[in-house]
């Protein structure tokens, strides 16, 4: 019988991992360094944070270059645009955004956790997809907030003016 250390750690990225939640992913990780550092870069946690914050995101061909998309407008996006996002700090920094979210009464809460710098260190455009799903989800709670949705707006006017 085979050993788990005899599997490829291809197949354990794309195969095995592919049916784990994130809580599993990770303890997965933390097993051996290689499949650490296999993990870590796993498509997989873009397909947790679509699942999770509902932030469409669709993977390119060759690697982990993952085409950011903002609220499904591929026609507005360059089909060009690809950025390298490490999408387990994403979906970390998010996961713990989420613990405020619930606790928030009204949209002033929501824009205290999109000021906060987040736990985790995020690259810029790491940051921008934390601002979305902060912005999403806090919509999502509060859908009649005017200022909510302006800020939300502006935001995708801004990425769009940054492509």
């Amino acid at each position: 019988m085979a050993q788990f250390s005899d599997i490829s750690l291809a197949v354990v990225d794309v195969v095995i991992s592919s049916y784990l939640d994130a809580y599993s992913l990770c303890r997965l990780g933390l097993t051996t360094r290689d499949l650490y550092q296999t993990l870590v870069v796993s498509q997989n946690w873009a397909r947790h944070c679509e699942l999770h914050f509902g932030v469409p995101c669709s993977t390119s061909k060759g690697g982990t270059a993952l085409k950011l998309t903002i609220l499904n407008s591929k026609a507005l996006l360059p089909p060009t645009n690809t950025r390298m996002l490490n999408w387990r700090d994403v979906f970390c920094a998010a996961n713990n955004d989420t613990i405020f979210i619930r606790a928030a009464h009204d949209p002033i809460d929501i824009f205290k956790i999109l000021n906060a710098s987040p736990t985790i260190l995020l690259t810029e455009s790491e940051l921008q997809m934390r601002q979305e799903i902060i912005l999403l989800q806090g919509l999502r709670k509060f859908p009649m907030s005017r200022t909510l949705v302006r800020l939300y707006a502006y935001h995708i006017r801004k990425h769009l003016l940054n492509l």
